[in-house]
């Protein structure tokens, strides 16, 4: 399944470093998301057959994608994580003295590891063997990446885009506990939603489908 419109909630899929957060103290980085996942983590049919028990048959299944998709994105940026495989890119202005922490994981591979070195001249750090190495993602934790042992980062040219790093992230097992308890409150926010077609009736309102989602969205940092 593709996902073949924009999101329906301004959900950003790029975020700034402007503050140290523990690790970039005296660089700045930014992370945006360059090809967006092929699948959703639920399908059309089962939202439709089993959670919403439409009547109605395939006539509301475009609408259905599409709060699927809202949800979807809503998930991910709660919860920081990346859940359908998917691609991304971190651009920093150099390498930091330790670990460079990669957003949105889980991780899947690092594709590339490219910077500009004193000289303003393109260099790599092979990904295969790996030139670096490579903490993986925890249950709440994100993927760092940090020199060879005895090793440091390379010197880089002063510049915003010094450093880029291209790598997949995602679940990359559909039945993977953790995406399928994230899943279950896709499909809540789903439902809801489906049933709050108009906020101009009193008491309802779309926010009421994120009530109790923390049960389901838990942030990893």
């Amino acid at each position: 399944m593709s996902w073949p419109m924009p999101p329906l909630c301004p959900c950003p899929s790029s975020s700034t470093g402007t503050t140290s957060t523990g690790w970039d103290a005296g660089i700045t980085w930014r992370s945006l998301r360059t090809v967006d996942p092929a699948d959703l983590p639920l399908e059309v049919g089962y939202i439709r057959d089993k959670v919403l028990r439409v009547v109605n048959d395939s006539v509301e299944d475009g609408h259905i994608e599409r709060l699927i998709i809202e949800a979807t994105e809503a998930a991910e940026e709660e919860t920081q994580r990346a859940l359908m495989p998917q691609t991304w890119q971190m651009i920093l202005s150099g390498f930091p003295s330790g670990d460079i922490v990669l957003e949105r994981p889980p991780l899947i591979e690092v594709v590339s590891f490219g910077y500009l070195d004193a000289d303003g001249a393109s260099q790599t750090l092979a990904v295969s063997p790996l030139d670096f190495q490579v903490i993986p993602s925890g249950k709440y934790r994100k993927a760092r990446l940090r020199p060879l042992s005895g090793a440091s980062w390379p010197g880089t040219i002063s510049t915003e885009e010094a450093v880029t790093i291209t790598y997949r992230a995602g679940f990359s097992n559909d039945q993977d506990p953790q995406l399928m308890h994230i899943a279950r409150g896709i499909a809540l926010m789903v439902s809801e939603l489906y049933k709050t077609r108009t906020l101009s009736v009193v008491g309802t309102s779309v926010s009421q489908a994120t009530l109790h989602l923390e049960r389901f969205w838990k942030k990893v940092y």
